[in-house]
């Protein structure tokens, strides 16, 4: 069952998802445990407008909304629903069609925010597909970059307080997925969303102070920084003895060590007797082919520890939006229809 909870609480609040396992309870409803065996993939419905019907003659409830972005014209398909405890704004393709259930399919899903009754945000589900959003300029955009700023100006004008999010982003490197927030670490310093000004949280309440290099992860992100800012570097012999590790067969990984020999050894070489390691790193994740997204991938973590960066745990990031960050960002961001 845990691994329901964890692709359920994905796309459903939490307290929805206890509603929904105390009506299994009520309702004396266990048959459902073989299911649990496995993750399930969650379709996302369309909520029945009375008023009207849409393509394929379903009910759609959803709109396209115009957003202007430093002088840029966007467009974006949304749909809102709106329950005793959470409004929910459903990012979906623009040209995405819902089936006969009402029902949009999981790729179909672009993100979501989550507003409490209190007026808090947790942006969930970020994906970057290119149909998520149109350019009306047919400028090249970050998909991923552009939406979350459309979601934190949405947030703006919702007059909402905080935002939270938790930081499970991937990068796409060849056929790998390459954890954000640590290779954003390593060749930058910082995490990805601080560029959005949202920073890790303490954990700790007044009343608890235990273990706070562990739940205090603005301290974790601060340690991170200096670290970063000292340069951190590895000799030339042990950053190539870690490599070597990594090659397990120079048959089937004869790829690896001619992509090591010709293109990252004359760089290596090119080092005195250290290699400054957010750089090399940088380098092998802008090569962006199949066979250095794959030494990226083995090495990534290995590289992280030696240069002593501190792992985050919680990954939860925020921001509370005051009057003044709420006036800047209204005056590159504006909305039509929403």
């Amino acid at each position: 069952m845990n691994s329901l909870r964890l692709e359920t609480q994905k796309f459903i609040p939490k307290i929805h998802f206890l509603d929904m396992i105390n009506f299994f309870k009520e309702h004396k409803i266990n048959t459902l445990h073989f299911l649990f065996r496995k993750t399930l993939k969650l379709k996302f419905k369309l909520f029945d407008n009375l008023s009207g019907s849409g393509k394929n003659n379903i009910n759609d409830d959803s709109k396209i909304i115009k957003i202007n972005l430093r002088n840029d014209e966007y467009e974006a398909r949304i749909y809102e629903y709106d329950d005793d405890y959470t409004n929910s704004i459903n990012f979906i393709k623009i040209h995405s069609v819902a089936n006969n259930n009402n029902e949009f399919n999981e790729d179909d899903h672009c993100g979501v925010i989550l507003i409490d009754k209190e007026n808090n945000a947790t942006i969930q589900s970020i994906d970057k597909y290119n149909d998520c959003l149109k350019c009306i300029n047919n400028k090249k955009f970050k998909t991923g970059e552009v939406l979350m700023q459309i979601m934190i100006g949405i947030c703006v004008y919702k007059n909402i307080k905080k935002i939270q999010l938790i930081d499970n982003s991937n990068i796409t490197c060849g056929n790998e997925q390459i954890p954000l927030i640590y290779l954003r670490t390593i060749t930058h310093g910082v995490p990805y969303y601080t560029k959005f000004n949202m920073f890790p949280i303490n954990h700790n309440d007044i009343k608890n102070k235990e273990n706070i290099s562990i739940k205090n992860e603005l301290k974790t992100f601060n340690d991170n920084l200096n670290i970063f800012k000292n340069k951190p570097s590895i000799s030339k012999e042990e950053f190539i003895k870690l490599l070597n590790y990594k090659i397990f067969d120079n048959k089937s990984d004869k790829h690896l060590i001619k992509y090591i020999n010709e293109i990252l050894m004359p760089r290596i070489n090119k080092y005195k007797n250290y290699v400054l390691i957010s750089e090399i790193i940088y380098k092998i994740g802008k090569d962006n082919n199949e066979v250095s997204c794959e030494l990226l991938h083995n090495i990534l973590m290995d590289v992280y520890k030696i240069c002593g960066y501190l792992k985050y745990k919680y990954k939860h990031f925020e921001i509370t939006l005051n009057k003044n960050q709420k006036d800047i960002i209204k005056t590159h961001i504006s909305f039509t229809n929403i």
